[in-house]
């Protein structure tokens, strides 16, 4: 004679709002998870000068690393007998592992040194990620003849501390742009970005030979619309030598 095995209600376990709750929050954690490290990664990938195509092989490792992990966890936890359960240690001990892995990848933005005195030579090539030299300042001028060699300087700085100086971004501050004064008052030598629209692109791409990759244009005027007839003059150099 067969029997039927039945199950009372005090033997089914109770699955309510609030343990539906429960559940939902974590897949929904998840989800936030994963929208943050598919927009986060690429952003810290990239601050390493990392090619556009490991980034993207990068940002998409969690599939198969988390398909491994939940077999090995899995697994693992099956097997284990805990006042906790089985799985709650393993959460316990891995997420705060995550976190920490986490904030130890937090990027942040680039340290760019300015100055092109010994000491911020120094300072670039110890700690910066970038070098911002002020090619304005008329008592330590910074030419393009000046700015080579402190460039082969930075380089060399930077070799014996043990860092690779191509990874290093060159910035260059040109003076203010004022078409109407382009001589260099104390040397009566024509300033650098200054000029025709043709001499500025020679300075451009002088300057961008020497290996600097950004320069910052200063249209300052004393008045807005003299800053503004500035930019109009300048917009057709702009055009000339986006390719540079």
């Amino acid at each position: 004679m067969s029997t039927a095995a039945t199950t009372t209600g005090d033997e089914r376990e109770s699955f309510g709002a609030a343990r539906a709750i429960a559940y939902g929050g974590g897949n929904a954690g998840s989800g936030f998870l994963f929208a943050f490290m598919n927009t986060a990664v690429p952003l810290y990938l990239a601050s390493y000068s990392f090619p556009n195509a490991w980034i993207g092989l990068f940002s998409q490792e969690r599939p198969p690393t988390a398909g491994i992990g939940q077999i090995l966890i899995g697994a693992l936890s099956d097997r284990t007998r805990a006042r906790l359960g089985r799985r709650r240690p393993y959460m316990l001990v891995g997420i705060p592992l995550a976190v920490l892995a986490l904030l130890g990848l937090v990027p942040h933005p680039p340290i760019w040194v300015g100055g092109h005195s010994p000491a911020a030579l120094r300072r670039v090539a110890r700690l910066g990620d970038g070098w911002h030299p002020v090619g304005a300042n008329p008592a330590v001028p910074l030419r393009a003849p000046e700015l080579e060699a402190a460039l082969d300087e930075l380089r060399r700085l930077t070799e014996a501390e043990g860092r690779d100086p191509s990874r290093l971004t060159i910035s260059y501050k040109a003076p203010v742009y004022d078409p109407g004064q382009p001589l260099d008052a104390r040397t009566g030598e024509r300033r650098p970005f200054s000029g025709s629209p043709g001499e500025v692109e020679s300075d451009i791409v002088t300057f961008a030979r020497l290996g600097v990759s950004e320069i910052v244009f200063d249209f300052r005027g004393e008045r807005l619309e003299g800053s503004l007839e500035r930019m109009e003059r300048f917009a057709p150099v702009i055009r000339d030598t986006a390719r540079v």
